[in-house]
């Protein structure tokens, strides 16, 4: 039986409905086989790309060079191109080099500000995106391409540059192989959103001397939990379930509240893995993220006195680390003696049970991810786990997970515009 770098307890999502899990058992079982059957067959990337190797040599070995060669490194890349690895960076400790930065929006302030404070001559830049045709990181690489180029010539840029594109013609690659920049491939069959196991996750984070063979360990050994038992004992199976039933019970906003600041941007990476995967054909949940213990002063309120629209995944860490225990003496002078002795780690544990406990006396469905510890191999099987959660019931909603065609719209009349 694989072992799962977290444990899952369901026992609070659902107060007051006996019986959910057998109605929806046999569906989902059967939606489980299929995305076993899509494993199998090769078909999304990201089901496949947990148990290679080989590319790893080279996300490596780009990552050695640039470590060596620079002291900053810029992601330019938006949406997909960028929020994987995001997430991922917050596990590297601060101080490190080479720093990295991410440009996502076209916000002139963001982009002047960043490219004010970096020395060109010690930055590269990583130019991430897909289709090679996104507004926003075109925009951007088209006037760093011109900087480094009036700071050091035509070979500045290629020495400071990567592309990472799909494929075919497109702008971005035109721009690379204009000024001889290394060209890395995004699998064409691999949603942004999905990519995170891929050199566009993986690459900003090797730069920061992560374990990245550790993150596709951990996403691996979910895939393995899957073969092993396509059932609702596995928890992604069990979380297509809930799914499905809390959209219709009309519990369409799922809130997402780790307990760890190192989690805040795995908010944002869900946004988008729910927002797009899912809102479909009129369905759909509204990812909704806050951090514990910080959401306990705004958004608690609304949570457990505001509609029942709503139902919570929490992901709590057993063992932080960190920080001794605090002065019994001190604590008891100034009338804080529950925390005499205690750690900050067991203050942390205290405020998610509290409220775990509290939500769920309140009659709302909430869950609690459990990570023994919060690091590349357990973050790895964390997103793994939602991203197949969010497969299958795409399936059960009979949806298709991976497209997301309202989006073109607003992206053919930005151009237009600008076309004017």
């Amino acid at each position: 039986m694989t072992t799962l770098p977290f444990t899952v307890d369901t026992s609070h999502l659902f107060p007051g409905t006996p019986g959910v899990v057998d109605r929806y058992a046999s569906v989902a079982t059967d939606a489980a086989k299929k995305l076993l059957d899509v494993i199998q067959s090769g078909k999304k990337p990201f089901l496949k790309l947990p148990s290679e190797t080989v590319d790893l040599q080279e996300i490596l070995s780009i990552a050695q060079d640039l470590r060596a060669k620079f002291r900053h490194v810029v992601v330019v890349g938006t949406g997909g191109s960028s929020l994987g690895a995001r997430c991922l960076a917050a596990l590297a400790p601060l101080g490190g080099t080479p720093q990295l930065h991410f440009l996502e929006n076209v916000d002139p302030y963001t982009y002047q500000s960043l490219m004010g404070h970096l020395p060109l001559s010690e930055t590269a830049f990583l130019f991430i995106s897909k289709s090679g045709g996104t507004l926003e990181t075109l925009a951007q690489a088209l006037l760093i391409v011109k900087a480094l180029e009036q700071s050091g010539g035509k070979d500045a840029v290629a020495r400071h540059c990567i592309a990472i594109t799909q494929p075919g013609a497109s702008a971005l690659r035109t721009l690379a192989e204009t000024y001889g920049m290394r060209l890395l491939t995004h699998d064409p069959e691999l949603g942004g959103r999905f990519s995170v196991m891929s050199n566009v996750g993986l690459l900003p984070v090797a730069c920061l001397g992560l374990d990245v063979a550790a993150v596709r360990r951990g996403a691996q050994a979910v895939i393995d939990a899957l073969k092993a038992d396509p059932s609702p004992n596995h928890p992604a199976v069990m979380g297509a379930i809930y799914q499905q039933h809390f959209l219709e019970a009309g519990r369409n906003i799922h809130v997402l509240m780790p307990y760890a600041d190192r989690l805040k941007l795995l908010g944002d990476w869900f946004r988008q893995l729910t927002a797009e995967s899912l809102g479909k054909d009129g369905q759909g949940f509204t990812p909704l993220s806050a951090l514990g213990a910080i959401d306990h002063h705004s958004m608690l309120q609304l949570f457990l006195d505001g509609p029942a629209d709503k139902w919570f995944s929490f992901v709590t860490v057993a063992d932080h680390g960190g920080a001794g225990n605090m002065d019994a003496a001190l604590a008891c002078q100034i009338g804080m003696d529950m925390v005499a002795g205690k750690t900050l780690n067991e203050a942390m544990d205290a405020a998610a049970r509290g409220t775990i406990d509290t939500i769920a006396d309140h009659k709302l469905p909430v869950r609690n991810i459990r990570l023994a510890r919060l690091n590349e191999e357990s973050l790895g099987a964390l997103l793994m786990l939602f991203m197949m959660e969010t497969a299958l019931t795409a399936t059960l909603m009979g949806v298709d997970a991976y497209d997301q065609p309202a989006v073109e719209e607003s992206k053919g009349r930005t151009k237009a515009y600008l076309q004017a």
